[in-house]
């Protein structure tokens, strides 16, 4: 529902989905992850993860839902939060 409401919004706008390592692990579970992957770019907040397990998880990713999914990695000083604790 966010999505489309978003791109009617922004048309010309590039939509980066920002989540954690730990989510990024399991997109390949999503439903619609591929109609997903061509709307949007991911940009993953690195938690504990080694790089090389992300860039794995990504790549089985784009081989099931035969798309290349385009993504960037980020490290922070604040990986140990959650978005719950930033939620109102």
């Amino acid at each position: 529902k966010t999505l489309p409401q978003l791109t009617k919004l922004a048309p010309d706008s590039k939509i980066v989905l920002l989540m954690g390592s730990d989510v990024a692990l399991h997109l390949k579970d999503w439903k619609n992850i591929s109609q997903l992957m061509m709307q949007v770019d991911f940009a993953i907040g690195m938690r504990s993860h080694r790089d090389e397990e992300i860039h794995i998880a990504m790549r089985t990713l784009s081989t099931i839902a035969h798309l290349s999914a385009q993504y960037s990695l980020h490290r922070t000083n604040f990986s140990h939060m959650s978005s719950t604790r930033l939620r109102v």
